[in-house]
């Protein structure tokens, strides 16, 4: 715990003083979440929490730096299972239009990490990016942490031309997050024109009890 502390500041620190060197390149969405996951299986079942996998059945190529994605996937999922103390951490993948501020209907590969944990009060979800944020706000902080995760992996994803949104129906109702990376050149021409969410490939779904 003091090790993953002392990387977050570290890395908090390169983010802000915009010392981060990128190395984007075309990579497979699923193979990088993968290895995020595995790292975050003994946290899973030292739970006992379930995991449940939706993937798109189409290979996703998006465009990122593989080591600072996988660190933004290890942070969200990390959140997650820490702030779930039973139930299920569902994973989605699909290929979704949004719109930007340069450009509207992009489409992006969404991940969306949901879990059953405590949720957050409404009154509190705008303030969940900002540095050393944590939502029950107490000096003991119950569930430990920088409160820095989040804050890193937003700053990650816009270096990288993605973000992250939040969202949690309140207080013990559990929380999504989503994650929007830009798509690679091989998989934005086999996307034309993009599927609504409904019209999305089906998906595998795999439980896995821990």
């Amino acid at each position: 715990q003091l090790f993953g502390l002392i990387r977050e500041l570290l890395e908090f620190d390169r983010v802000r003083s915009e010392e981060i060197n990128l190395e984007i390149k075309s990579i497979d969405l699923h193979s990088c979440l993968a290895q995020a996951i595995y790292l975050q299986l003994p946290s899973l079942q030292e739970k006992s929490l379930n995991l449940v996998r939706k993937y798109s059945q189409k290979t996703i190529k998006v465009k990122a730096d593989p080591k600072k994605l996988k660190q933004v996937f290890i942070n969200l999922l990390g959140n997650a299972i820490k702030f779930t103390d039973r139930g299920t951490i569902t994973i989605s993948t699909k290929i979704e239009a949004t719109d930007t501020k340069n450009s509207p209907k992009t489409p992006f590969a969404v991940v969306a990490i949901q879990d059953t944990g405590v949720g957050i009060d409404p009154k509190m979800r705008s303030q969940m990016f900002e540095a050393f944020m944590m939502e029950d706000g107490s000096a003991t902080r119950s569930y430990g942490g920088s409160g820095l995760g989040l804050t890193i992996a937003q700053k990650f994803m816009k270096l990288m031309g993605g973000f992250v949104t939040l969202k949690s129906p309140g207080k013990d109702r559990g929380t999504r997050v989503e994650v929007a990376i830009p798509l690679a050149a091989e998989t934005v021409s086999d996307v034309a024109p993009v599927a609504t969410p409904s019209e999305q490939t089906s998906e595998i779904v795999v439980r896995e009890p821990c």
